[in-house]
């Protein structure tokens, strides 16, 4: 009997040595509290596994989402003008659970409202009394609706590979800090799961190298894409955009789940497929996201045209709901520039996701949009860079594809009279509106930029004018050589003109001459840049200007002037 007293006195030996520095919470340093004293054991502090970032920016709202690893109590976000004390932001609201995937990850969203256009806020999240960032990011709310202040945002279209390309380009958009960001879909590979896109641990687009980066100050409106199409659920969950859906809903803009069903792809067959399309104002521009992709496994491209944009299917309630509203709502918003992304592209030179010829021409979307000026379409889907001509005649509707996000890269099958330029590399675009021009930059993973375009898409009411364009638009010389590239005019508004042509930026020793000099506005010249031998060897940017009587407009031509390879020869003996 005396060792297990023996023991038992150790033991309390060992507990007391154990719970002596909890004398803070009530107990005698060396004593032991009774056996009726419950021990108080401090909670665990919540975790962040998905870093905050900012979906349905408005000129009155924002919404910032997250996940921890704690669902109660929900975390608390609170805010205020930057230009007041960000330390303890004024305003606060608590979060509301989304959902729980993973090990332990709880996702939740919070709307902060009461915000005025065009201002700077900052925000702090805290769970359980913890400052769970350390710091107050800064955001900047939408511009009002008709506003003509400048800005610029960023397209970048499949993305979520998780790969360094990926993380490259996410950083080259930090940088710019463009007011928002447009995804034209394939948001994550391969399925579209909370398991891919992930969180802070790991995963393909909230990984820390990636979302991150931009997130928490740069507003987000993603399209779908045919990746995360059948299970579409952590779309929805991931990207909400309430205030902008409750915006636009009496006129039919939706997003959420619907069944589809009888179509010609799915007969029968019954499906819970994404409805994704809605509109917002950004100052006097309207932006429209549109569902544009399908089922690979259901039809892909067919399967899109006739669920969404070939008019009502019998037995299909929601069937070309999509076609109706966005008809509806191109003839009630006038705007000064108007721009529509999608999936699937228009047109493209790819061998494995090509055009999409259910949907280009006069007859099809691409003519619907066409007719009520919109100014220019952004596409993914093949995974390069292309830009391409206006294809409906008379209209300077023109189409974008931005699949360079992260995913690898496709090659570029051909150079169709379609194709303006085509280039595989990865990039996202950087668009700038300021009144009636929009510059696309498009923007490579090293931050070189290329095949920059500036457009004027919206002359005064009545005046006459016209766009320019080059092709190609970017030459290589031997250093004493020529090259020679297409100039292509096209009337916008109002009558023809005469358009006169001129080149600046010439490196030392070149000249440039038209054939003709000048054009009726529709017509092409040709250009002919001719080196000396004594050119500098480097790369020029040589803008083309085109003058008309009430418009002028430019477009530049990437020229790079290279060192003649000298005559050469190697000798051998064997043996």
């Amino acid at each position: 009997m005396s060792r297990p007293r023996r023991a038992a006195v150790s033991l309390i030996a060992l507990l007391v040595s154990v719970l002596a520095p909890l004398h803070n919470d009530g107990f005698a340093v060396g004593s032991l509290p009774s056996l009726g004293t419950p021990i108080r054991v401090a909670a665990a502090a919540p975790i962040l596994l998905r870093d905050p970032y900012l979906t349905d920016a408005t000129g009155s709202s924002a919404m910032v989402n997250l996940a921890t690893d704690t669902s109660s109590p929900a975390p608390i976000i609170s805010w205020g003008p930057a230009a007041g004390n960000c330390a303890s932001p004024p305003s606060s609201v608590t979060a509301t659970y989304v959902t729980s995937f993973g090990t332990n990850d709880k996702q939740f969203k919070a709307q902060l409202s009461g915000l005025q256009p065009n201002t700077n806020y900052c925000y702090r999240v805290a769970q359980a009394g913890v400052d769970l960032l350390g710091a107050a990011p800064i955001f900047t709310s939408a511009l009002g609706s008709g506003a003509t202040d400048p800005f610029s945002f960023a397209v970048i279209g499949d993305w979520g590979a998780g790969t360094t390309d990926e993380a490259n380009v996410l950083s080259r958009i930090a940088a710019a800090k463009p007011a928002f960001i447009v995804t034209v879909g394939d948001n994550v590979y391969n399925s579209g799961t909370q398991t891919e896109y992930g969180d802070l641990r790991g995963g393909n687009a909230f990984g820390p190298q990636y979302w991150p980066q931009v997130g928490r100050t740069i507003p987000a409106f993603p399209a779908t894409g045919n990746h995360g199409f059948s299970g579409s659920v952590p779309y929805f969950q991931n990207w909400p955009q309430d205030a902008t859906i409750a915006a636009c809903a009496q006129s039919g803009c939706r997003y959420q789940r619907d069944t589809y069903c009888c179509t010609g792809t799915l007969g029968t067959t019954t499906k819970t497929y994404p409805s994704s399309w809605y509109a917002f104002d950004w100052g006097g521009t309207r932006f429209y996201i549109l569902d544009g992709a399908w089922s690979d496994s259901t039809g892909a491209y067919l399967g899109d045209r006739q669920a969404h944009f070939n008019g009502p299917v019998a037995g299909c309630a929601i069937c070309g709901a999509e076609l109706t509203w966005l008809t509806n709502d191109l003839a009630s918003h006038p705007a000064a520039h108007r721009f529509a992304f999608w999936h699937y592209p228009l047109y493209a030179d790819s061998s494995s996701q090509g055009s999409d010829w259910f949907l280009d021409g006069p007859d099809n979307l691409e003519g619907v949009l066409a007719s009520y000026g919109v100014n220019i379409v952004f596409n993914g889907h093949a995974h390069f860079y292309e830009r391409n001509y206006p294809q409906i005649a008379g209209n300077p509707m023109l189409s974008y594809v931005t699949g360079g996000g992260g995913d690898p890269l496709g090659g570029v099958s051909g150079h169709s009279s379609f194709d303006a330029y085509a280039k595989a590399i990865y990039h996202y675009l950087r668009v700038t509106v300021a009144g009636a021009s929009v510059t696309v930059t498009p923007t490579d993973e090293n931050g070189a930029t290329f095949d920059v375009q500036t457009y004027n898409f919206s002359p005064p009411s009545g005046t006459n004018d016209f766009s320019i364009s080059a092709n190609p638009s970017t030459l290589s010389v031997i250093q004493g050589q020529g090259a020679t590239s297409t100039i292509s005019t096209a009337v916008v508004s109002g009558a023809a003109q005469t358009v006169t042509l001129s080149a600046s930026g010439l490196p030392a020793g070149a000249t440039a001459t038209f054939s003709p000099s000048a054009v009726t506005a529709g017509g092409s010249s040709t250009l002919t840049m001719t080196t000396a031998s004594s050119t500098p060897v480097a790369s020029y940017s040589i803008t083309v200007m085109g003058t008309g009587a009430s418009a002028s407009h430019a477009t530049t031509i990437s020229l790079a002037v290279n060192a003649p390879v000298s005559d050469d020869f190697s000798i051998s003996a064997n043996p």
